[in-house]
């Protein structure tokens, strides 16, 4: 971003507007110097794919972290890609220098063993922001799998659960696990309970401004309560 330019860009156009410059002669001047700026891009533009080193390295196999351009952003990713996927995000200080971000507690914390190699499996975001389980074994190991609700899949004839998941624009939401078979989906975590006004299997918890509610996924079903209402009815 160059804002210089910018503010400069815009003094010319308001003259061309008010008949001071000659548009003709503004686009010339643009164009010679534009041109040999995208032709260097487009010839550099496999170095900035291959990522920007660092002197950050990579915990998992010892090689360099590179600052890499994903859909979600800037990210560290391990130059020995693909044989070690690692990746990090990481923030910068005001002097530029690149600060990896710790993990959190909940992505180092032992959620069970890996059914594969034996060692400790934990719980990771992705970039897009949804979780899913992988082995600590990595790369030697590579098991992952999706982080469960423990709800299971209200479809009709259905024997799978719904997990959690991210759309590419890293928006979060919950569908069952035997995708392409099954495509039931919702956006809120969802609640193993039966919708008191409807045939609804399933109800989920939602963050409104007054709260969070316990409500029906079906758009034409209007149940919600708020959170924690059904136990204090049941101990009165």
């Amino acid at each position: 971003m160059d804002v210089g330019f910018t503010a400069g860009m815009e003094a010319s156009l308001d003259a061309v507007a008010e008949g001071r410059t000659n548009w003709v002669e503004l686009l010339r001047e643009f164009t010679d110097e534009f041109n040999p700026t995208l032709a260097k891009a487009s010839k550099d533009m496999a170095k900035v794919k291959a990522g920007k080193e660092t002197n950050i390295t990579c915990e998992l196999c010892g090689k360099p972290m590179v600052i890499r351009f994903g859909k979600a952003g800037e990210f560290l990713g391990c130059s020995g890609y693909p044989d070690c996927k690692n990746t990090k995000e990481f923030d910068r200080a005001t002097d530029g220098t690149i600060l990896p971000r710790e993990r959190k507690p909940e992505e180092v914390a032992s959620v069970g063993t890996c059914p594969q190699c034996g060692k400790d499996l934990v719980i990771k975001k992705s970039r897009t922001g949804s979780r899913f389980v992988a082995c600590t074994g990595w790369p030697d190991c590579k098991y992952t799998r999706p982080f469960s609700t423990g709800v299971p899949c209200p479809r009709e004839g259905c024997d799978g659960s719904l997990v959690e998941k991210s759309s590419k624009r890293g928006k979060v939401f919950y569908a069952c696990d035997q995708y392409p078979k099954c495509d039931f989906a919702v956006w809120d975590w969802p609640v193993p309970e039966h919708c008191p006004e409807c045939d609804s299997k399933i109800l989920v918890r939602k963050k409104t401004k007054a709260g969070e509610v316990i409500a029906c996924p079906n758009r034409s079903c209007h149940y919600r309560r708020s959170v924690g209402k059904k136990d204090e009815e049941e101990e009165e």
